[in-house]
């Protein structure tokens, strides 16, 4: 959804992967950006509610918090429209603001 492919499995592989890709600063990189940070700081939550309150969500629901998060910012985004913001929106079934 957000055409990150073939990821390192770890933070530093997965940070310079990214730093790396996104720095176009196209729609697609855009997205990158906003799902890398909101899964950061949702998994960081998590872990500190389990630690903490002894609250879990399912894998299931975290996946669910994130994308609605990433949504959220999405469409707080000015963009102007091309092709790949169409492809986007079509995808993750929101609209972009649009800058005039």
């Amino acid at each position: 959804m957000a055409k990150i492919q073939a990821i390192d499995s770890t933070w530093d592989g997965i940070v310079e992967k990214l730093s790396i890709e996104t720095k176009s600063g196209g729609v697609w990189e855009m997205i990158k950006k906003i799902c890398l940070a909101a899964t950061v700081y949702y998994i960081w939550h998590e872990r500190n509610s389990r630690l903490f309150t002894g609250q879990k969500r399912s894998a299931e629901e975290m996946f669910k918090v994130i994308c609605d998060e990433i949504k959220a910012k999405m469409v707080s985004i000015k963009v102007k429209q091309t092709v790949n913001v169409l492809i986007a929106e079509n995808l993750w079934n929101i609209k972009f603001d649009r800058k005039m």
